[in-house]
């Protein structure tokens, strides 16, 4: 974490705008002086299956729906880690806090559920047809012990073991 330079924290409550994918999301920044701002931001040191992707978009749409679901109605907060743009996005952490103060860090999250994996922006990041399956099954288990996410999956997880 040597690396690591903070070059912001958005306050508590930054409104989100639209969840990309399961590694993007859109953010409202009141940055005052009634001068406001739309900012994509991707998630720091990882990466998700690409909704966009052909190869990956079986595991692509279902990380979105779930990251939908896990950052709904949630106050956001989001530190910028990266001067620089990556495809027009900032690198940046998010997470949100509980009304006991425990945050909940987006990242960490998609790893814990093996919804994606370590990424440093370096290196192709396309997922293997192994890395795929695997992410896959992540994401049917996931499902059934969350149905509150009511994620509907398509039908290449009827019998994936």
């Amino acid at each position: 974490m040597a690396d690591l330079h903070v070059f912001g924290i958005l306050p508590l409550g930054t409104p989100l705008l639209e969840v990309v994918d399961g590694d993007t999301l859109k953010v409202f920044i009141d940055q005052s002086f009634d001068d406001f701002s739309r900012k994509s931001v991707r998630i720091n040191g990882i990466n998700t299956p690409e909704k966009n992707w052909k190869s990956e978009r079986v595991a692509g749409i279902p990380v979105k729906e779930i990251m939908k679901k896990w950052i709904e109605g949630k106050k956001l907060r989001v530190r910028s880690t990266s001067k620089g743009k990556y495809y027009g996005r900032f690198i940046g952490d998010v997470w949100y806090e509980d009304e006991d103060g425990t945050e909940h860090q987006w990242g960490a999250f998609i790893l814990e559920h093996g919804l994606g994996k370590p990424y440093n922006g370096k290196g192709d990041k396309r997922f293997t047809p192994t890395e795929l399956h695997d992410c896959m099954v992540a994401i049917k288990k996931f499902v059934a012990e969350h149905p509150e996410y009511e994620i509907e999956l398509p039908t290449e997880y009827e019998n994936l073991e």
